[in-house]
């Protein structure tokens, strides 16, 4: 009877294990197959990192470029173009000062200013429809309360999605620019913080309106 128990136990054991084993098994699989569309070339066709960009100085300011992206901005010569971590870009003041060295706040100020810049290109399926395009197109999606505010502004080239978040402990504001492209979306999120606030207002103006957007059927 002590053997019949024994093998039982052995063989509910082996049971668990094996199924533990398939579990980790499918598990490894979806992962592995995250990362292979991570990294299939279509997925690299659609990101947009710094080295997308070709720079072209005067004695005034700086265009960058970018044929993948569909864009060109002229931003004022004392800011740059810098990469990121993960391929992710931002404009910044070559005197940017951080208000402190967290990460997570790396684009906050005590000096000069930051812009991220985010281009995210999606795949079009039959029923793709870009979700800023919506935004756009119901104002009955935008969303205010104290502390965030969403309103949709025109800026002469195309009608875009304004976000800005305000931080009452750091005395400062996040405004977040949408602008759609078909399938292409543009987010530039300016960190207004510090000493340098007016400056930055007035030279984030001055970027969104230079930046040229070409259209996305161009060949």
């Amino acid at each position: 009877m002590k053997k019949r128990i024994i093998v039982i136990i052995l063989l509910c054991g082996f049971l668990l294990a094996i199924i533990a084993i398939s579990k980790n098994y499918i598990e490894y699989n979806q992962k592995r197959d995250l990362i292979l569309d991570v990294l299939d070339d279509d997925f690299k066709k659609r990101f947009i990192s710094y080295n997308d960009f070709t720079v072209k100085n005067s004695e005034k300011d700086v265009t960058y470029s970018s044929d993948k992206a569909k864009i060109s901005i002229i931003a004022p010569i004392d800011w740059e173009l810098i990469g990121e971590d993960f391929g992710f870009f931002s404009l910044k003041t070559k005197d940017f000062i951080p208000l402190n060295e967290d990460w997570m706040k790396k684009p906050i100020a005590s000096q000069g200013c930051w812009t991220e810049v985010n281009i995210k290109i999606d795949k079009i399926g039959e029923d793709y429809k870009n979700i800023t395009s919506e935004y756009l197109e119901h104002e009955e999606y935008i969303n205010n309360d104290e502390d965030e505010n969403e309103q949709i502004i025109d800026l002469g080239y195309s009608k875009a999605m304004q976000t800005i978040i305000h931080s009452k402990g750091l005395d400062g504001d996040i405004v977040m620019i949408r602008i759609p492209n078909n399938n292409i979306t543009y987010e530039f999120s300016n960190y207004i913080f510090g000493k340098d606030k007016e400056k930055c207002k007035l030279d984030f103006e001055n970027i969104l309106s230079s930046l040229v957007i070409h259209n996305i059927n161009e060949e």
